[in-house]
């Protein structure tokens, strides 16, 4: 009897007695014959492949870390790490699929592609732009400049050791801070209306390809200066700004933006740019009214923080890049510390200077190379003293000599990944707003009468609860009348003036209001020993006069007191928002300087202006009189002398002309310290008290758009509201792949179905209909089976489907429109299994679509002493069709072509007409199959043919029993176009039975009630097998028929 047998499907699992004809234990560099029949049985080996001719190869040991295609031209580009010159480097190669060729773009220093976990977008972007993951950030490269030589180093030499890793960032090449800036004056523009402000400015770079960088973080510069401008030349500033950190090339580069923010109004106002040159330094001028033109918020605020760091795996739906986030924020661990103190310089008033008595709040903010800030850490408070240690005063104006600065001391050491260290400050605490400035007393008629005792000081004038007392008699009980212009001694009541209060500078920037408060700093002159009240409440507020509750003098030693004060208005909201206030790198024992918030005002006309009552029905000749006479006052009715809230002046009056004002030499410039309310505050900063770093592994992040054909690429933006997030329980994401049109998310124990733009709505039938909506990501649906991947590497798509192992199920899984099922359960479900002992975590596992043959390939390479090797799975056809003695680092495949890694080269396979020629190394083909017809009965096994155009050598056949034979490849006869073999003998057969013969021909008949056969076939050329027949014959009773 003859049972024949094809070879269709690999299983493994089922029992040999159960297994069905077509199914074969084990398939070995063969595949079907391309004939059009469906699930025929035909095998042949298959074509060798072809080592690439290598072009400008500088390197050595290359080694591919991933691939990315150009359909339009039928090219791939490698992502390689390298060695040259003895500096581990990296490489980029273009392969050519028409040419068989892999030249060398690019090779740089120091390992740009290093990361294993690289992961590209799929697909050529942009004419030129590859977008890609290298495991560290998200980046891009513009392979028409790599292969103009403009990613060469700026000194020419190949390798580009001083090559800038920047321009592969998606950050597009994000200047980093000036070296230093400066600014100079110029008399030739017309108008001055720079003004004394501070500035704080921003970079960016604008490309040659239209592109535009974010914003450098800030640096600041005070314009203001005492008396800067002359205001007859009509002087315009000149910035200047040295070259920016980094070597930037610039071939990129057409010019340099300027930004700027003045004081603290939040708005970016564009101040200049320059041409690039060859070293990005550069000179503009300067005025407020060349600031018209502001960027927009979305510009100025373009993240860096947004752009994942270290994300896991990104993908290409809808024209834009979808990005596992991953890790957010930064381990902030490490003994850094700051300390604070105040310190005093010389002054200068176009120096910014501490508040004092004002109480700051300051803070640390670390910053990584590419701008991404953390929150606020370590913060501290700090009170400024209220003191002036070297103040000198000229006339009515204070001159200081030095200024209070906070000094911030750096301590310990930042955490490694820290690039910059900003310094940051909450606003002044204690005053809303203040105003320093010299005043003059006045005091109002008032209705009220009260005693007073004279005879102290000036026995002529006396003060008692800030009342202004005249004595016009020499008794000292002389009291004035209550209103009838007749002085009576002894008696208790009279009209007098009250309320000292204080006269204002018309011209000071700022009026204080009702609810301020008054500090007087110091007296004019010789009084400063008799002020009392040293924090009072502002109680009226007229056109330049504020009345003062509680101020009064202990003595009265002159009718012409100066004084110097601090009007303000209390803070009563408590400031959380921190401010840039300076910038430095972390280096033990460093710091730097926090100018402050506050600068001097420079007024050159102060003008004190007064109210002259003429007075009637006055008695003459007296002290008060005189003084009343040589203001300009005219005696003449009898009604009071003064009505209330009119106004005297009581200064001396040679210090003023008739009309009040200072003329005296020397006394006409009046210098005020003016609090604005912003001045070099810097961007904000988000203070969060959970801060830490934090792995976003199931947070997914949009860029904006890409639109073809257009100058629209939005593939380096990346928004907030763009954000999408999957349930944790899920397990970390392990890697993003776009199939039809959902986005599928891998995680490590799971898969997620992402539906872009759609979500679902359920209907009264419980049947769920898709409807879109505006958001990009729109529903999300947990696959069912549990099934992922820890092995990103062995993911591919192919026809509406995608394929993996999971390592963690010890499965290799299809995605299809069915939904996830383990396709390792067709033949090889316990082979995989076991698989999976070894091939767990850490292993690299790659997976790849032969175009040509249709099949997906999941290779697992030599660990652990197994032997490496690639199972094959037919996509079409839906089998294990067997496996192939290569294995691979990475594939490629377009077209037609399929093309693999190996051995530091690129390999086309399907091209060597030396077939089963791998790599340079010649494999054999096998078969091992099952032969179990009737398997109830128990059968001798005789005789064997091929159908074949060759014999093949039989390396085994062996049954459950132990016995084991085999066949020569030149034991075959050809008969009627085939090849015929008799079986020999078991070769296992016990030496005492065979009587000195070999046991191969004496032994035991191999008999049993199925054998297990391995063929082997060891050719260059093309090698068909169509089926093999396997005679035998029935065995009769229970006991096998004796040995002849």
């Amino acid at each position: 009897m003859i049972s024949q047998h094809q070879f269709i499907a690999i299983d493994k699992d089922t029992s040999a007695r159960a297994l069905e004809n077509g199914m074969v234990r084990d398939m070995l560099n063969l595949i079907p014959v391309s004939n059009g029949a469906s699930n025929s049985g035909e095998r042949q080996n298959l074509k060798g492949n072809t080592a690439a001719t290598q072009t400008g190869m500088t390197g050595t040991n290359y080694s591919c870390k991933g691939v990315v295609v150009d359909e339009e031209n039928s090219l791939a580009y490698l992502f390689c790490t390298c060695a040259f010159e003895g500096v581990n480097s990296s490489a980029l190669l273009e392969y050519d699929f028409s040419a068989n060729s892999l030249t060398e773009i690019l090779i740089l220093d120091e390992g740009i592609f290093l990361s294993d976990s690289v992961d590209f977008v799929k697909g050529f972007i942009e004419s030129g732009w590859i977008y890609y993951n290298d495991g560290d950030e998200l980046k891009q490269l513009n392979i028409a400049q790599a292969k103009a030589g403009d990613y060469d180093s700026l000194s020419g030499d190949f390798l580009g050791v001083s090559f800038s890793l920047d321009p592969f960032s998606l950050y597009i090449l994000a200047p980093r801070l000036v070296a230093s800036f400066s600014k100079s004056y110029d008399s030739t523009i017309l108008n001055n209306t720079v003004g004394k402000d501070s500035w704080q400015f921003r970079f960016r770079y604008r490309f040659k390809n239209g592109a535009k960088s974010p914003l450098t973080k800030y640096q600041g510069l005070t314009l203001a200066n005492k008396n800067p401008y002359d205001n007859s030349a009509k002087n315009k500033i000149a910035i200047s700004f040295t070259a920016i950190e980094g070597d930037i090339l610039a071939k990129f580069v057409d010019k340099i933006e300027v930004y700027g923010i003045k004081n603290n109004e939040g708005v970016h106002k564009f101040l200049g740019e320059v041409d690039y040159g060859t070293d990005g330094s550069g000179t503009f001028n300067f005025t407020n009214a060349n600031n018209s033109k502001t960027l927009s918020e979305s510009e100025a605020l373009k993240p860096y923080e947004n752009i994942s760091r270290q994300p896991v795996s990104i993908a290409y739906p809808e024209n834009r890049m979808v990005a596992v986030k991953g890790l957010d924020e930064y381990d902030l661990s490490g003994n850094y510390d700051f300390s604070l103190s105040v310190d005093y310089y010389s002054g200068s008033s176009s120096g910014l200077y501490a508040k004092e008595g004002g109480t700051y709040e300051i803070g640390l903010v670390f910053l990584d190379a590419k701008g991404r800030r953390t929150s606020v850490l370590k913060k501290k408070q700090i009170t400024v003293p209220y003191k002036d240690p070297d103040g000198t005063y000229a006339g009515f104006g204070k001159v200081h000599s030095t200024r209070p600065r906070i000094s911030v001391e750096f301590s310990g050491t930042a955490p490694s990944w820290v690039d910059s260290v900003v310094v940051v400050s909450t606003k002044e605490q204690n005053y809303e707003e203040y105003i320093q400035v010299p005043v003059n007393v006045l005091f109002y008629s008032a209705p009220e009468a009260a005693a007073v005792n004279f005879g102290e000081g000036d026995p002529n004038f006396a003060f008692l609860d800030g009342n202004l007392y005249v004595n016009e008699q020499s008794e000292a009980d002389v009291r004035l009348s209550a209103g009838d212009g007749t002085y009576n001694s002894g008696q208790d009541e009279f009209q007098g003036y009250t309320a000292i209060d204080f006269q204002l500078p018309v011209n000071i920037p700022v009026k204080p209001e009702i609810g301020w408060r008054v500090r007087v700093i110091e007296s004019g002159d010789n009084n400063a020993s008799d002020i009392s009240g040293g924090d009072l409440y502002v109680s009226d507020v007229f056109t330049n006069v504020v009345r003062v509750e509680g101020f009064d003098f202990e003595d009265w030693s002159s009718k012409s007191p100066y004084f110097f004060v601090e009007f303000y208005k209390p803070n009563t909201v408590e400031y959380n928002q921190f401010y840039d206030v300076g910038g430095s790198t972390f280096t033990d024992g460093g710091g730097i300087t926090i100018d402050g918030d506050t600068a001097y005002v420079d007024l050159t006309d102060p003008e004190f202006r007064f109210v002259y009552k003429e007075v009637t029905n006055k008695p003459s000749s007296t002290l008060f009189d005189s003084y009343l006479t040589e203001q300009g006052c005219i005696l003449e009715s009898p009604t009071p002398c003064v009505s209330e809230n009119d106004l005297v002046d009581i200064r001396n009056p040679e210090l003023t002309n008739s009309g009040g004002f200072n003329v005296s030499e020397g006394k006409r410039t009046l210098t005020l310290d003016y609090s604005k309310k912003v001045a070099d505050i810097g961007v904000a900063n988000i203070e969060n008290t959970e801060y830490s770093e934090k792995n976003l592994y199931n947070t997914l992040i949009a860029s904006n758009s890409y639109v073809e054909n257009t100058k629209i690429n939005g593939l380096n933006r990346f928004d907030f509201e763009d954000e999408f997030n999957l349930p944790n329980e899920r397990t970390p994401i392990t890697h993003l792949e776009v199939v039809n049109d959902v986005l599928l998310a891998l995680h490590e124990r799971n898969a997620t179905s992402v539906y872009i733009g759609s979500k679902f709505l359920k209907q009264a039938s419980g049947q769920d209909t898709v409807t879109t909506t505006d958001s990009f990501f729109g529903d999300e649906r947990l696959l069912k089976g549990g099934y992922g991947t820890i092995n990103p590497e062995s993911v591919k798509k192919y026809l509406g489907q995608c394929f993996w192992w999971d390592a963690n199920n010890g499965c290799v899984v299809r995605y299809s429109a069915n939904g996830l099922d383990s396709i390792s359960d067709q033949g090889l479900k316990d082979y995989f299994r076991t698989k999976a002992e070894t091939y767990s975590s850490g292993y690299k596992v790659f997976g790849a679509i032969d175009v040509y043959l249709g099949l997906y390939l999941v290779t697992f390479p030599d660990q652990d002493g197994l032997s490496p090797e690639t199972w094959a799975w037919d996509i079409k056809k839906g089998y294990w069709i067997g496996r192939f003695s290569f294995c691979f680092e990475q594939s490629i495949s377009l077209g037609n072509n399929f093309a693999t890694f190996k051995s530091q080269n690129i390999w086309k396979h399907h091209s060597n007409s030396v077939y089963n020629n791998f790599y340079n190394t010649q494999y054999d083909s096998r078969i091992t199959f099952v032969s179990n017809p009737d398997v109830a009965l128990d059968k001798s096994f005789d005789n064997l043919s091929l159908d074949a155009d060759e014999a093949w050598d039989v390396l085994s056949i062996t049954n459950p029993q132990g016995q084991d034979t085999d066949l020569l490849e030149a034991e075959f006869d050809l008969v009627d176009n085939q090849y015929y073999a008799y079986l020999k003998r078991d070769k296992n057969t016990a030496s005492d039975l065979l009587g000195g013969q070999p046991a191969i021909l004496a032994g035991d008949p191999i008999q049993s009630k199925y054998v297990e056969i391995t063929l082997r076939k060891t050719a260059s050329d093309l090698q068909k097998i169509n089926a093999i027949y396997v005679g035998y014959s029935p065995l009769t009773g229970h006991l096998l028929a004796a040995r002849e």
